[in-house]
Formats: C-alpha cells, sequence, structure tokens
C-alpha cells in the first residue's frame, strides 16, 4: 500500500495528515506524487499513525506491501 492508500483508508486528508505530522499538506502531496519522500523520522511518524512495525517502515509505499 501507498501513503495515500493508507491515508484515504483511514479517510484523512492530506491536510489532516499533514498536521498530525507537523508538516505541510504540500509535503504529504509531494510525498504521494513521488517527488520526494518521507525522512526516517517522518517515516516513523507515519509508522505510528497507521499502525506499523518500524520493520514495515522499510518496505512502506512498496508495491510488494499488502498491508
Amino acid at each position: 500500500m501507498t501513503i495515500k492508500d493508507l491515508r484515504l483508508k483511514r479517510k484523512l486528508s492530506q491536510s489532516q495528515l499533514a498536521e498530525q505530522l507537523n508538516i505541510s499538506a504540500s509535503t504529504v502531496y509531494r510525498w504521494e506524487q513521488g517527488s520526494t519522500a518521507p525522512s526516517i523520522n517522518q517515516y516513523r511518524g507515519l509508522c505510528k499513525i497507521f499502525g506499523y512495525s518500524v520493520m514495515d517502515e522499510v518496505t512502506f509505499g512498496g508495491a510488494d506491501n499488502d498491508k
């Protein structure tokens, strides 16, 4: 699943997710477009929000991740 898939599954807007991570909505947009990637600290925040473990973080957003 991608960050966008997980966000939509939780019924969060880009702005709501950004607020939880203390970042701008445009940053979330750029992640979802693939033009930038989250930092390791941002990945940790995403994992916490979406219920992933640190080990899942390695494949977060990968095409082979079936979560």
